[in-house]
């Protein structure tokens, strides 16, 4: 048998693919939603190492989606409490609620 046969080792897994385009996803949503700012390749190469990857053991899996778990909680937390993003918004945005339009001119 040659390597290119042998599943996830020099073949492709069926959905690797797929499943890899997904993790670069939400490593750049969680990057975004951390940072407020588009993130750069190096961190885009943490936040993967931190999400499961075809290939990794049940034991890594798990530690790995309870930490996305914790960023996520933590993530929520200061988005309820308006701890994150605040800067983004004018005073009379504050003012009128997250993300509310301000008032018209008149």
């Amino acid at each position: 048998m040659v390597k290119s046969e042998i599943p996830g080792i020099g073949g492709r897994l069926a959905g690797a693919s797929t499943y890899n385009t997904a993790r670069k996803e939400i490593a750049d949503v969680i990057g975004r939603m951390r940072t407020g700012a588009v993130i750069s390749p190096s961190e885009m190469e943490m936040y993967l190492s931190k999400l499961p990857q075809v290939g990794d053991r049940p034991e890594d899996i798990s530690y790995k989606i309870s930490e996305m778990r914790r960023i996520f909680g933590e993530l929520k937390d200061r988005i309820e409490n308006q701890s994150i993003g605040a800067a983004d918004y004018s005073p009379a945005q504050q003012d009128t609620g997250l993300g509310a339009e301000p008032p018209a001119l008149q």
